[in-house]
C-alpha cells in the first residue's frame, strides 16, 4: 500500500496514519481504483494528495478523500 510505505517514516501516531490510510482506501474506492503493490504513478499522487490534506486539521476520513479528489481534479 503506497501511503504505508509513505508514511513509514513519519511522526505520526498510531491513530492519525489510520485516518489517513482509511481516506485513501476511501480516495480509491471512490474512484474505481484497486490498491496495487505494483507501481502506479496516479496511486502514489493520491497516497501524497491525502497526506497533504491530512496535514489540516481535518479529521474525518471521508472529508480528507473528497479534498484530495478535487485537488487532483479528478471525477
Amino acid at each position: 500500500m503506497p501511503i504505508r510505505r509513505l508514511l513509514k517514516s513519519s511522526m505520526l501516531a498510531a491513530d492519525e496514519i489510520d485516518i489517513l490510510t482509511r481516506a485513501f482506501d476511501q480516495a480509491l474506492r471512490s474512484l474505481n481504483l484497486c490498491d496495487r503493490n505494483a507501481p502506479d504513478p496516479l496511486i502514489e499522487t493520491i497516497a501524497r494528495q491525502i497526506i497533504d490534506v491530512g496535514a489540516s486539521t481535518i479529521r474525518d476520513p471521508m472529508e480528507i478523500a473528497k479534498l484530495a479528489i478535487k485537488r487532483l481534479r479528478l471525477p
